[in-house]
């Protein structure tokens, strides 16, 4: 899943600042903060995984996880997701029920290991969990950021 959300916090240029101005790595604790952000949307992710029944073996709900945060050309940036291939498949669909049309439009055979049978499907419709984890808490998700640079100012004003 490659899709590029951002949030903006109001008043997190400000906080860099002080941050920098502190003598702090801005750049690592914006970095942290956005990985608390992130387990905002991951502990999200795995309560929808459970509520619209996609465990299976629970692979799934233990594979979200937050990425190592990026830092490119001044932008700092974290993903959240799964290295899971069929998290994509769960979050927008196969077949003929894909999203925007992008699957495939004639059915297929596949052998389930697990059932030792083969089965003929047209695809499965979308159930998304990451989407909404996001969507769904974005001021959850700012406090979280905010909050833990905020902690990281104290503790820096202590020193």
């Amino acid at each position: 899943m490659n899709e590029s959300v951002s949030v903006h916090i109001v008043g997190i240029e400000e906080l860099h600042r002080k941050l920098v101005k502190a003598g702090d790595d801005a750049d690592a604790a914006a970095a942290k903060g956005l990985e608390f952000g992130g387990q905002v949307i991951v502990g999200a992710a795995r309560l929808n995984i459970r509520n619209k029944g996609i465990i299976d073996l629970g692979g799934l709900l233990g594979g979200v996880e937050v990425f190592p945060p990026q830092n490119e050309g001044g932008k700092v940036s974290v993903e959240i997701g799964t290295a899971l291939e069929h998290g994509i498949y769960h979050e927008f669909g196969t077949g003929i029920y894909a999203e925007e049309g992008k699957g495939r439009e004639t059915p297929w055979v596949y052998f389930d290991v697990k059932g030792g049978e083969f089965y003929t499907t047209s695809g499965v419709r979308p159930r998304p969990w990451l989407r909404p984890a996001l969507d769904e808490n974005r001021p959850k998700i700012e406090a979280a950021i905010v909050h833990y640079l905020h902690q990281r100012l104290e503790k820096m004003a202590v020193r």
